[in-house]
């Protein structure tokens, strides 16, 4: 169908839709100015068209979208040329330009490292986890390496900082041990010299006030109060520190969502520490490398050479519309080799064919590879993307102002790469393409093939619709986009309990449809033909379905006292939003003090 010089890439995007009347559309391109004319249904065709691919594929997708298209193929490739030889579509080639622009070459000095490890009532794993740091060496690179001990037994809280110490008489690296006591007299340093905002700061960093809570968030924002100015790199206590190759590699790296994962299962963890192959080099020094360097920089050596349109295959148009060759990696994840770290096992629902093949064909099948929680999720290679997911080892360049986590409850990841998103528009995360071991020390053998597909939603459904919310302005200042966050939460706690209780209703029975549709889609056209497979997608269908109809069934008699509380969680959180660059500014200024 199309000719040779038809090969390039191309998208529609930032374009203007203005009704004209008489079933007539202007396009205005708010890139180039061009204007064009087209019917409606041409208009309405094109914003389907957002990512970069060539005139033939844009072709396909659309009559597979469009049923009254009737299949014409010749009929679709004509107006798509047309509306490419109006200047109406932004082509890969000149983005790939402007991601390589040479002003963004100069080399930058990029701020120095600091490394944490949280920890909770796992002292075997906290001293695993430093023996390989040691093992690894050349931390001399780093400015400081914290142990942040969030355990809630004391036994346990005793013997993390016995193990830090006997590891600092044994190694010419000091460990810094920021357990309760230090972090008690962060807390009242801070509210003595901004009393003012006392419940700002007893919200984000109160262990006595999350006691009863699982507060994974709370160790994150001590990470960030002990690292602003610096780059910090955030590790979970139970994996190690190296670096294992991707069981399926492949050159250069790609511009994607950060959720094109793949995976490959394995019989078991112990099968997996033999087989893993190790890159030989230090994960720590490989997330420094990326971390806080522009795109322009970052990507020579990411993709091994010269970036070509080839890397933008596929990836979507607005999100690389706004990002330049001058755009900061904030965040820098990677795989995991082991234990994938999620609560839920049923994200292998949104997999790759080509991953979820490999999990139904092994000789422990698709319920023993949920069970087992032994395989490899990354990426096969480096990844560029807008918004971070989660990761045993993520990087966070804190010399700028990046927002605070939510305290408790599941998905503050989720909700922190928004933000951060929200924050700073013209930003990047790299999901780097090798792997760190995870092999936690506990049991998680009840997060199986039984559990709800249907679980709860978390801080994910706040990130959502805050996501849906804001406009991403890369025009606006980070402190006017912080206070816009900070409004959000306001407004959650203003409204009535009604209100919110009839928003979330709404927005998690949007999300609930949205993953129907999805699974629906996937039964009809998945290659996998096991029996497994097909029961399993039936399952999440009728799981889904059941979950919106619960949903229709809820009242507001029934979360009344809940929906108070996470109002006034809200309320309290705007206020640490509000606060939170005073807040930062007094901890730099108090840290040097405490170690």
């Amino acid at each position: 169908m199309s000719a040779i010089g038809d090969q390039e890439l191309l998208a529609f995007t930032n374009c203007e839709l203005v009704e004209k009347g008489s079933n007539t559309t202007l396009i205005k391109n708010l890139n180039n100015n061009k204007e064009l004319l087209v019917q409606h249904e041409v208009a309405i065709a094109l914003t389907y068209l957002n990512k970069f691919k060539t005139l033939e594929q844009h072709s396909i997708d659309l009559i597979n979208i469009f049923p009254q298209l009737k299949g014409d193929m010749k009929g679709a490739y004509s107006v798509l040329k047309n509306v490419r030889d109006a200047d109406m579509m932004i082509d890969a080639d000149s983005t790939v330009r402007n991601l390589q622009k040479e002003s963004a070459s100069k080399k930058i000095i990029l701020p120095s490292t600091r490394v944490f490890i949280i920890t909770c009532d796992r002292p075997p794993a906290l001293d695993r986890l430093l023996q390989s740091i040691y093992e690894a060496g050349q931390l001399e690179r780093y400015d400081s390496i914290f142990v942040i001990d969030n355990s809630r037994v004391e036994k346990n809280s005793s013997g993390n900082q016995e193990i830090v110490e006997q590891m600092n008489k044994q190694q010419k690296k000091r460990i810094v041990y920021f357990g309760a006591s230090h972090q008690d007299t962060l807390l009242e340093g801070l509210i003595n010299s901004i009393p003012d905002e006392e419940i700002a700061i007893r919200f984000l960093i109160d262990r006595e006030k999350w006691s009863s809570e699982s507060s994974y968030g709370l160790s994150r924002n001590l990470c960030l109060l002990l690292s602003v100015g610096y780059r910090a790199l955030i590790l979970d206590d139970d994996i190690l520190c190296e670096a294992i190759k991707p069981p399926l590699p492949s050159s250069g790296l790609i511009f994607g969502d950060g959720s094109d994962r793949r995976a490959i299962f394995y019989p078991s963890r112990n099968h997996m520490r033999e087989i893993g192959i190790k890159t030989g080099f230090n994960p720590l020094n490989a997330h420094s490398k990326v971390l806080g360097e522009t795109i322009g920089r970052a990507v020579s050596f990411l993709q091994h050479g010269p970036l070509n349109q080839n890397a933008l295959n596929g990836s979507n148009a607005a999100f690389l519309n706004s990002i330049s060759a001058d755009s900061p990696i904030l965040i820098s994840q990677c795989g995991s080799w082991g234990d994938p770290g999620t609560h839920n096992p049923h994200w292998i629902l949104n997999l790759d064919e080509d991953s979820v093949a490999k999990i139904v064909q092994s000789p422990e099948g698709l319920s023993g590879a949920l069970s087992s929680r032994a395989c490899w999720v990354g990426h096969a290679r480096t990844c560029l993307s807008k918004n971070a997911n989660i990761s045993q080892l993520t990087g966070l360049d804190n010399s700028y102002l990046l927002p605070p986590y939510f305290p408790i409850y599941r998905g503050e990841d989720s909700l922190f790469g928004t933000m951060t998103t929200c924050l700073h528009p013209n930003s990047v995360v790299a999901n780097l393409n090798w792997a760190v071991p995870h092999f936690p020390i506990e049991d998680r053998t009840d997060r199986n093939v039984k559990s709800p597909i249907v679980g709860d939603p978390g801080l994910g459904l706040v990130a959502r619709h805050l996501s849906d919310m804001l406009e991403l302005n890369t025009g606006l200042s980070v402190d006017d986009n912080l206070h816009s966050v900070s409004e959000v939460f306001l407004g959650y706690s203003m409204k009535s309990g009604k209100e919110i209780f009839d928003l979330f209703k709404s927005e998690r029975t949007k999300r609930l449809n949205e993953a129907l549709t999805y699974l629906k889609v996937r039964l009809d056209s998945t290659s996998i033909h096991t029996r497994s497979w097909r029961k399993y997608l039936e399952r999440g269908v009728e799981e889904m379905e059941v979950g919106i109809k619960d949903l229709e069934l809820l009242s507001y008699k029934d979360g009344n006292a809940d929906i108070a509380r996470h109002q006034k969680f809200a309320l309290e959180f705007s206020l640490s939003l509000s606060a939170w660059r005073m807040i930062r500014h007094e901890s730099k200024n108090f840290i040097s003090s405490l170690y």
